[in-house]
């Protein structure tokens, strides 16, 4: 007997979806609004609800899925680099050329950020190994001042169907992803953020962007006087898991199962982390003498919470010059560390060089010593480098014209004055360098 469409219908879905919207940017507004406006923190790139796009909302008869695919990875991700699930049988159905590709390059066999998933005997439904979805029985469509879009649609599919074929079988006939059951409480769906799903047989893919699965289609859950008590506790629930979000992933907002993968840390469970590593770096920093630079580089690798909470951070990272090599002859330039911060308005880059403590960095007179110049000079050869060549790391650094730099310096540093205040020296330092974007690290 088949189970009666929920009382929820794509008209009141669309309704509510671009509501929510529109309330989760107003309270992401007053979020990161400076106090006493509001709480000040930083404008990061939380949720895909907070940018123009395009969301679908898809109602089956006893759960929905919302979904904003964005655009996918600019590699072949499907072919190596994912992130990606992609279901499989025994023997394996990979084209030949695949295979031969992966092999040809050097990666058979290797990580290339593809899981292969295979369903137990072989038992994965035509239509969810190739994806397909009914036409839907009734649309709505809704458009929010910013052009961003929304289009809900009615399908006559039990829920789990839906999964299973937006995710080419991957979640339900291959893994059990624990999906919330009807009886559980209101908002608190299963995340799935940038990953992507395909067959084997590579005749088809998805890369999700966003995507969220709930088992509530009620009236009562679709409710427009409830957004206000959502949106709350969900920006607050997007910012505390927005640092560990660096790659693809599937999250449980409610009560995980039991066997279900440690989440990554969170801001909240970052915060002792980063105590720690402060605790770290002030026993590193009170040696005699005190520790090299590649000493301070491996501690700060260990511990990047050290040089930015929110973004990701890479260290030596190297760009290469064309086959010429650059002004002076270097085939490359590297600094220390790179912050990648993920902003509603686009990235933000961050380029850190690091100066082994106890350096003298100024004479008795204040003049900048040759370390110090040199620290700057490596920093103007990056700015060079990026002017001339962004044509060469825009797509793996898109925006990165747009950059900050710093040269991270120990407190010995007081000991080349005579009574000079060191933040007026600072001041000049900055002035003349245009590169001390950073107060001095406590040393001594």
């Amino acid at each position: 007997m088949p189970v009666a469409f929920a009382a929820v219908d794509a008209s009141q879905a669309a309704s509510y979806l671009a509501a929510y919207i529109a309330e989760y940017r107003r309270e992401f507004e007053r979020f990161t609004a400076a106090p006493p406006l509001g709480a000040g923190f930083p404008a990061r790139a939380i949720s895909p609800y907070l940018t123009t796009g395009a969301f679908t909302c898809l109602l089956a008869r006893d759960g929905s899925a919302i979904i904003n695919f964005g655009e996918e990875p600019q590699h072949a991700w499907h072919i190596a680099g994912g992130p990606a699930l992609m279901p499989d049988f025994e023997p394996t159905r990979t084209p030949d050329e695949v295979t031969e590709l992966l092999r040809r390059e050097g990666l058979l066999g290797k990580p290339i950020g593809i899981h292969r998933i295979v369903a137990p005997g072989n038992d994965i439904p035509a239509e969810a190994w190739r994806g397909e979805l009914p036409a839907p029985t009734s649309t709505a469509s809704r458009e929010l001042a910013d052009g961003t879009t929304v289009e809900a649609c009615e399908l006559d599919l039990n829920w789990s169907d839906l999964v299973a074929r937006l995710t080419f079988g991957a979640f339900g006939p291959v893994l059990d992803v624990r999906l919330n059951p009807p009886t559980s409480p209101y908002w608190a769906p299963v995340l799935v953020t940038n990953l992507g799903f395909f067959p084997a047989d590579r005749t088809a893919r998805r890369f999700f962007r966003y995507l969220e699965l709930a088992p509530h289609v009620a009236s009562a859950a679709w409710d427009e006087k409830s957004i206000w008590a959502r949106v709350y506790a969900d920006v607050r629930r997007d910012f505390a898991h927005a640092p560990a979000d660096d790659g693809g992933g599937i999250r449980w907002t409610g009560d995980p199962p039991a066997d279900a993968p440690p989440p990554p840390p969170s801001l909240t469970t970052r915060l002792p982390l980063l105590q720690e590593a402060i605790a770290e770096l002030r026993s590193a920093l009170a040696l005699d003498p005190p520790p090299k630079e590649g000493s301070l580089q491996g501690l700060l690798e260990k511990h990047p919470l050290l040089l930015n909470v929110y973004g990701r951070v890479q260290p030596k990272p190297r760009f290469e010059y064309p086959a010429h090599g650059g002004p002076t002859g270097k085939t490359f330039v590297e600094p220390d560390f790179l912050v990648i911060e993920e902003l509603v308005s686009g990235p933000r880059y961050e380029l850190i060089e690091i100066e082994r403590p106890g350096k003298q960095l100024a004479t008795q007179a204040g003049h900048a010593r040759v370390d110090l110049t040199q620290a700057a000079w490596q920093i103007g050869e990056w700015k060079s480098y990026i002017a001339n060549h962004y044509d060469l790391i825009r797509d793996e650094f898109p925006g990165i014209p747009n950059h900050r730099t710093t040269i991270i310096i120990s407190r010995a540093i007081e000991s080349s004055f005579s009574g000079s205040e060191v933040r007026e020296w600072l001041d000049v330092a900055r002035s003349q360098l245009s590169a001390l974007n950073r107060k001095s690290c406590p040393h001594h």
